[in-house]
Order: structure tokens, then C-alpha cells, then sequence
């Protein structure tokens, strides 16, 4: 509750979401279908150096939604 952060409720986030959105239009590999904003993936291993796993390599094999057609962000696991 509370903090220099919020709103911290997804739902009351929406401008912020929609400010981003607008940005990702503009960069990057990305798809609209059906007002959902989707990244569009190459299908070619991706590779990170994280700070706690080191080295993590993931190839995704489709398309994944980021923003709902409702403008809400999806939760990218």
C-alpha cells in the first residue's frame, strides 16, 4: 500500500501500459492481430547472461502476446 511506484493494481496501470505500447510500435520485431500486440519471434535460439543464472539460453517457437486487446500487458514468464 502505498509507495513512490503505484498505481501498483495492473487494471490502474493502463496509461503507463499504453505508453509503452506506443513505443514498442516503433522498435522492434512485433505483430498486431485482433488489437492484441504480439512479439513476433525469429525462431533462433536467444541468449541472456543473467547475474543469479549466468548463461540461459531459450528458443521460443511462436508469436507471443504482450498486450491483450484491451491494451491490458501480459505477463511474460
Amino acid at each position: 500500500m502505498g509507495g513512490a511506484h503505484g498505481p501498483y493494481r495492473q487494471s490502474e496501470r493502463a496509461s503507463l501500459y499504453q505508453k509503452y505500447r506506443e513505443k514498442l510500435r516503433g522498435a522492434g520485431p512485433h505483430l498486431r492481430e485482433d488489437g492484441a500486440t504480439y512479439f513476433k519471434i525469429s525462431g533462433e535460439p536467444q541468449v541472456i547472461e543473467d547475474a543469479i543464472r549466468g548463461r540461459v539460453e531459450r528458443t521460443e517457437e511462436k508469436d507471443f502476446v504482450v498486450f491483450r486487446s484491451d491494451g491490458i500487458r501480459c505477463s511474460i514468464s
